[in-house]
């Protein structure tokens, strides 16, 4: 039986959006220690745990990085949600592999020189997909995965229906960056004009119940630009701290 997993408000919304028929794509964050990973890993597992025989994608530009940090808080959420016994984990190919027949494939979707238009994205065929630390990736990569989603329904039950059903899923977790993810989800989101197949959850350290007092006392002790990104979520930050620019505009998507 899978443990109930503790969560808090912002990741419980994301989770909302993740398994409802009418969001494609969620992007979740924006600034440090907004429960990103965790989130991320929770949806996946459980998802591939309820859905027989579905296919997941979890990606980080670089594979040393995944390694380093997704696939550990991965293993973690496992442990928490006593889903460990549900799958063997083959670090050669990076795979976990289900009791019920689903799988997850850990991925590097860094862009290379050698196949700039992401081919080697091409042969997957994904329930869904989970990109952390979206604002590394490049643009091409996402285009690519939009048309990945094919294993979208279960196997015929005795009623003639799927045993299960879902629409395409992508969940990307940020930090504030200056490139698309500003253009196609935090500015629509700030202008209210995000288009309905996706969404844009802000989740602040601030936010997350479980991050202690000592790391947001040590996380305002750093330069100004860190501060507004990552304690303060701003995406209108500057290189040059004498022009950050305010993020009043923000607090909309905080409620």
């Amino acid at each position: 039986m899978i443990a109930k997993l503790k969560t808090f408000r912002k990741q419980r919304q994301a989770l909302r959006l993740l398994r409802d028929q009418q969001t494609n794509e969620v992007m979740y964050g924006g600034g440090a220690r907004g429960g990103k990973s965790w989130i991320g890993n929770a949806w996946i597992l459980m998802a591939a745990i309820s859905m027989p025989d579905s296919a997941w994608l979890v990606a980080r530009e670089e594979l040393t990085k995944l390694k380093d940090t997704t696939l550990l808080t991965y293993f973690k959420v496992a442990n928490a949600l006593g889903a460990k016994g549900e799958y063997t984990y083959n670090a050669s190919s990076h795979t976990a592999t289900f009791l019920n027949g689903s799988v997850v494939f850990f991925r590097e979707i860094k862009w290379i020189p050698s196949d700039p238009e992401f081919d080697r994205l091409g042969s997957y065929d994904l329930t869904g997909a989970f990109i952390d630390e979206a604002q590394q990736i490049h643009p091409k990569a996402i285009s690519v995965l939009r048309g990945r989603f094919s294993l979208l329904s279960g196997e015929i039950g005795e009623d003639g229906l799927p045993i299960w059903r879902t629409v395409p899923k992508m969940l990307f977790t940020c930090n504030p960056a200056k490139n698309w993810i500003y253009t196609d989800f935090y500015k629509p989101s700030v202008e209210n004009r995000l288009a309905p197949h996706k969404a844009f959850v802000v989740s602040l350290a601030t936010d997350n119940p479980f991050v202690s007092e000592d790391y947001l006392t040590n996380l305002r002790r750093s330069d100004k630009v860190t501060v507004a990104r990552l304690l303060d979520g701003n995406f209108e930050y500057d290189d040059d701290p004498t022009v950050l620019v305010g993020f009043d505009a923000i607090a909309n998507l905080l409620l």
